[in-house]
């Protein structure tokens, strides 16, 4: 997942790297369309890495679904925000204000991984730590980054290029402090496969565990 991730975001820069600038239709649809390109891909590019955290701590993907569902969000209204005009500065402000709201709720969410790290072993939940407080960091300093490019506090090529250094701290930072320690993701691995096997060794619906056997023989003939 972390690989996947990875690889989207290098082919974003690739391909911005090859054209020397967003592909001409979108430059009239947009008016910071490297911004917006980079929002759109931050909706493929986040979720495997939240997913991959969640693994390191023993959490299966359903249960962060609402986490994904706040940063892919958070993602889209950001995006939205790059595709205003420049004029409506409020309704820009508003939008990343929108964005952080979700970005709160997600990043509740990926604190609560630590502790549950703690069921597997300290380094899965050392990990689990270093790579959340990162991903947080990273979250956090988009929008904020974005709104002083908002505000014509930052160019947009400053903006830019905030971007790219969180690019470096919140992804390929994070996908290093997760996959350094091989026994971290085997760790977490044998969890899920302890967790499975005991649900599959539960005793079936509707038997009691406590009931005792009949072990008296039959009453002999009269």
């Amino acid at each position: 997942r972390a690989c996947i991730s990875l690889g989207a975001c290098s082919a974003l820069y690739m391909v911005l790297a090859v054209l020397g600038e967003a592909p001409p239709p979108l430059l009239h649809l947009a008016p910071s369309p490297e911004i917006f390109l980079h929002c759109m891909g931050d909706i493929i590019i986040l979720p495997p890495l939240v997913f991959n955290l969640a693994h390191l701590a023993g959490v299966a993907p359903r249960d962060m679904s609402l986490c994904v569902l706040f940063i892919a969000g958070s993602s889209a209204v950001a995006a939205l925000a790059a595709a205003a005009a420049p004029q409506v500065v409020g309704y820009k402000l508003l939008l990343l204000g929108a964005e952080i709201s979700l970005l709160g709720h997600a990043i509740k969410k990926l604190h609560a991984l630590t502790p549950r790290a703690s069921a597997i072993s300290l380094q899965n939940m050392g990990r689990v730590e270093v790579a959340g407080d990162l991903m947080t960091i990273s979250l956090i300093m988009y929008p904020l980054a974005q709104s002083l490019g908002v505000a014509h506090i930052l160019s947009s090529e400053q903006v830019l290029q905030i971007f790219a250094f969180l690019d470096i701290a919140g992804k390929l930072g994070v996908s290093h402090a997760m996959l350094r320690d091989r026994s971290t993701v085997q760790g977490a691995s044998s969890y899920f496969i302890r967790v499975a096997r005991a649900y599959n060794y539960q005793a079936p619906l509707g038997q009691s565990v406590n009931e005792e056997p009949c072990c008296e023989p039959p009453p002999g003939n009269a």
